[in-house]
């Protein structure tokens, strides 16, 4: 590879990793436009590139979660209690997830990835409120909250296995609004939940992807090993800051920056 590609993806790993440690949201939404427009200007993956980016991020994801999630583990940032249940449903939906992706464009897949970054964005920018929450589910039993553990988990891995993102970006909502879970321990949770999701999800991609003709040297299924690494090794380092970071900031700002972030994302994706 063009070492000024290794660098390009070295840098952008920084980025994603800070992202992924501090909004605990897999940092895809800095990685996967950078792929995009890489693979395509280099013609990486041909009519499939889009495909090949999802499935980088994807793989990338499984090593920063893990670290972002050791991170807010050691600051106490973890709802461990509900993580085993929703990620029994996020790795079945990022399987269903994956296993259609070979059925959609990738013009579709992009816009896809698009609107869910601008849904999320205002969704959470309107809502401004501080969550206050105190571990306990929404609802009246044990009945409500494993559904909607259930729910979450089941949209997080379909969003994860179709887009290529690490489901944080339904996650992390979906944790505020429906479980009613503190902002302060959503990141951590979120992303200790992605680890199995996007482990599932890049199985999906890599067995869909697999012998594709079209597919580049250094390619496994729909994983580019080529650019993962430099991505990889970058991001996991930077995860920890993030982390970091968000054991610091006000809750209030965690939330409202995270937003501003996602709908600049989905403007430079529309109109540059």
């Amino acid at each position: 590879m063009d070492w000024h590609l290794f660098v390009l993806f070295f840098i952008v790993g920084i980025f994603s990793g800070f992202a992924a440690g501090f909004f605990g949201i897999g940092g895809g939404i800095i990685t996967i436009p950078i792929l995009l427009w890489v693979f395509e200007l280099k013609s990486i993956g041909g009519d499939y590139f889009v495909h090949l980016a999802f499935g980088t991020n994807l793989f990338v994801i499984i090593f920063t979660a893990a670290l972002a999630s050791y991170r807010h583990t050691r600051n106490k940032n973890v709802f461990w209690h509900a993580v085993p249940f929703i990620a029994i449903f996020s790795i079945l939906g990022a399987f269903l997830g994956a296993g259609v992706v070979n059925f959609l464009s990738g013009v579709v897949l992009k816009y896809i990835f698009i609107a869910l970054l601008i849904f999320t964005g205002f969704q959470l920018l309107l809502d401004k409120k501080e969550k206050t929450g105190n571990h306990k589910r929404n609802g009246s039993g044990k009945g409500d909250k494993r559904l909607f553990q259930a729910i979450t988990g089941l949209t997080a891995g379909l969003i994860s296995g179709i887009t290529g993102l690490g489901g944080g970006l339904v996650t992390v909502p979906l944790l505020i609004n429906l479980l009613k879970y503190p902002i302060k321990i959503v990141a951590g949770t979120s992303s200790s939940v992605m680890i199995f999701t996007t482990t599932a999800a890049t199985i999906g991609y890599v067995i869909q992807g697999w012998r594709n003709p079209s597919l580049p040297s250094g390619a496994v299924g729909y994983v580019y090993l080529t650019a993962a690494v430099p991505l990889m090794i970058s991001a996991v380092i930077s995860s920890q800051f993030g982390a970091q970071a968000n054991n610091i900031i006000s809750k209030k700002k965690l939330q409202v920056g995270f937003a501003l972030f996602l709908l600049v994302v989905s403007l430079k994706l529309l109109f540059f």
